[in-house]
């Protein structure tokens, strides 16, 4: 009797999503807060040189928002201290479990307009399985 060896390929499927994101614009602070109806100041604080004299942060200041709904968190670093850096970099942290929905990034985006976005992290989740 051979023996049939049974060829099974197991796929294990993942979810790729944009997860943190950060982008640069030359809005005024007070006009981009006022389109963000769904977020609310969270804190907002100075940043301190780690070793000053010898290095100094890009921006003076930060306020971090959060949206009590999706525990998305916007950090918007304002004040640059250095001439050629943009007057706001924004980084967009979404929450783990429910990640960032369209609708809240296209709202977000268009509160800060023009931009430029600088950096994209993707989270790649794979199911978890026991064996």
């Amino acid at each position: 009797m051979a023996e049939e060896k049974s060829n099974k390929i197991v796929t294990d499927e993942c979810i790729v999503r944009a997860d943190r994101q950060v982008f640069t614009s030359e809005i005024e602070l007070a006009a981009a807060l006022q389109a963000l109806l769904d977020f609310r100041t969270e804190r907002d604080h100075a940043l301190r040189n780690a070793e000053a004299p010898l290095f100094w942060t890009a921006y003076a200041r930060v306020r971090r928002l959060i949206n009590d709904q999706t525990k998305t968190k916007l950090f918007i670093n304002y004040r640059p201290r250095f001439r050629r850096l943009a007057s706001i970099r924004v980084a967009i942290v979404p929450d783990d479990i429910a990640g960032l929905r369209r609708p809240e990034f296209e709202m977000i985006l268009r509160a800060f307009e023009p931009y430029r976005r600088v950096h994209v992290e993707l989270a790649i989740d794979f199911p978890w399985k026991r064996r």
